[in-house]
């Protein structure tokens, strides 16, 4: 019987390797051991020392040719950087071997990233890239690019970032709602407004976790807000100890923050800027709020709106609970993907 050969990052012991794409592959690995699904997985970040990381695209290379003849079809989970110089190779040896090409993307800065390529690469990704056979593309606003550059037979699908469902948090808020902040410690991420409002509020209003990528914002930690990093294992039962989610982003390439999903999947309202997509999964007064971007003061009203409304806590987060379940469920999508597969 033939197998799925799937290209896909993995999380390993380097902590910046947890991350939305490692986190959605992982549960597609779950979804594929859960139901028994006959496949060979390669680690696209298999060397993940900074002196070593060029050693992935010879042995994604080496891997290809040694498993696509004997494949049934091909998936490719890519970064940018495998689009742009993996996908044309990809591309060839499945049109070779008459291997059907999937490609799973990770969110939506396709369009940004393609605009800064020179007329020679954008041509050759015209040529391979996008004549896969099926594109799974995160949110519905990146579609209108896909649509633009695809040709005629290749198939848009919607594969949303994704999580498992969980049991709703049971809401008893005696006294002030409780904020956290989960992502890269970042001036991308907002970790900067975060620190502007907890100096207005004169406490540590939202506690941060996560990595700690731009340094010099410890120094702005007055309060000694940021926690650093967490276990992936541990971020559902971390934030099942606060009620709202705060996540001001700016960061370029933001989709569908998986941090946003996973709040929702347990009924926790979301503080979130009106960044890129995120205005998809979050709307305004029914699930959350929405901030202008890089705008302290909206933050600290944002805060504050929660803090002098207790009751709209459990309100919000219900109805977060319920979109979630509606539209984010791993079981759902990873069927979807499968049950493609499983056409050809």
């Amino acid at each position: 019987m033939s197998y799925v050969l799937i290209f896909l990052p993995r999380i390993n012991s380097d902590p910046t390797s947890l991350g939305g794409s490692t986190v959605l592959s992982e549960l597609m690995v779950d979804y594929i051991n859960e139901n028994k699904i006959k496949t060979i997985q390669i680690a696209t970040n298999k060397f993940h020392k900074k002196n070593k990381r060029l050693n992935n695209y010879f042995y994604i290379i080496l891997m290809a040719l040694i498993y696509i003849p004997k494949s049934k079809c091909v998936v490719l989970c890519p970064s940018d950087n495998l689009i742009k110089f993996f996908s044309p190779f990809l591309y060839l040896i499945t049109r070779i071997y008459r291997k059907k090409l999937i490609i799973k993307t990770f969110g939506s800065n396709a369009d940004t990233s393609f605009s800064k390529l020179n007329f020679i690469h954008k041509e050759i990704l015209k040529k391979t890239f996008f004549r896969s056979d099926i594109i799974f593309h995160e949110t519905k606003g990146i579609a209108k690019f896909y649509k633009e550059n695809v040709a005629d037979h290749t198939e848009l699908v919607w594969f949303p970032n994704c999580r498992p469902i969980n049991e709703i948090k049971q809401y008893n808020i005696q006294i002030d709602p409780k904020f956290v902040f989960m992502s890269t410690v970042s001036f991308s991420k907002g970790v900067d407004i975060i620190l502007e409002a907890n100096e207005a509020f004169n406490c540590p209003m939202v506690d941060v976790y996560g990595p700690i990528i731009d340094k010099e914002l410890e120094s702005k930690d007055t309060f000694n807000s940021i926690k650093g990093h967490i276990d992936s294992s541990d971020v559902l039962e971390t934030l099942l100890k606060y009620d709202v989610l705060v996540l001001p982003t700016n960061f370029f390439g933001e989709g569908y923050p998986g941090i946003i999903l996973e709040a929702m999947s347990l009924g926790i309202p979301v503080i979130a800027s009106n960044h890129r997509y995120i205005s998809e999964i979050v709307q305004d007064g029914f699930n959350g709020k929405l901030l202008r971007v890089n705008d302290t003061e909206n933050l600290i009203n944002a805060i504050r709106f929660f803090l002098n409304n207790k009751s709209e806590v459990e309100k919000i987060g219900k109805n977060a609970f319920g979109f979630f379940n509606d539209n984010f469920c791993t079981e759902k999508h990873h069927k979807n993907l499968f049950d493609k597969i499983n056409e050809y």
